[in-house]
């Protein structure tokens, strides 16, 4: 009976070595697929670290060229300032320059103003008239500048009055009736 057990036994052992077989089968091809695994991330690290020794390389010889483009930048600042202030002024006068031409003129408003305008252009001009009356007093000074001196008998020269009659030209409205 020790031998019927121990061929029940090998029976069971060889029944179940099909089922060891595909288990054992199984995780062979699991490790593979994890040593494959491991094998493509040891050598994504190592990419990368070749990419980063490349940029620290990189990053160091710009170094001096970033520093200058600093200085130039904090040259350059208040002229883009000043740029950007121009440039709204700019833009303001441009929005109130469209808004005047796509405005509606108001002609009534616009005849007034023009009313206006000859109305002070007249009263300017009436001003720089010159009046008769003085033109006519001037040339009186001026007649009586010119005229001789008269001497008297006594010897000593006195200018006499002269009264001369001037006609003066009449002034509208103020003629007698």
């Amino acid at each position: 009976s020790l031998k019927a057990d121990l061929d029940e036994h090998e029976d069971a052992v060889f029944s179940a070595e099909d089922g060891f077989q595909a288990v054992w089968t199984e995780l062979l091809d699991n490790v593979q697929s994890s040593k494959h695994l491991y094998q493509s991330n040891v050598d994504d690290v190592e990419t990368m670290l070749t990419d980063l020794a490349r940029l620290v390389n990189i990053l160091v010889s710009i170094q001096p060229f970033i520093g200058s483009l600093q200085m130039v930048t904090e040259q350059i600042h208040p002229m883009v300032e000043e740029h950007s202030r121009r440039r709204a002024k700019q833009e303001v006068m441009s929005n109130i320059f469209d808004k005047i031409s796509s405005a509606t003129p108001n002609t009534q408003q616009r005849v007034v103003a023009i009313q206006t305008a000859e109305d002070l252009r007249l009263t300017s001009v009436e001003r720089k008239r010159s009046n008769p009356l003085e033109e006519n007093l001037i040339k009186t000074k001026e007649s009586l500048k010119s005229r001789p001196q008269v001497r008297r008998a006594g010897g000593s020269a006195h200018s006499s009055p002269v009264k001369e009659v001037v006609e003066l030209p009449s002034i509208p409205g103020n003629q007698p009736q």
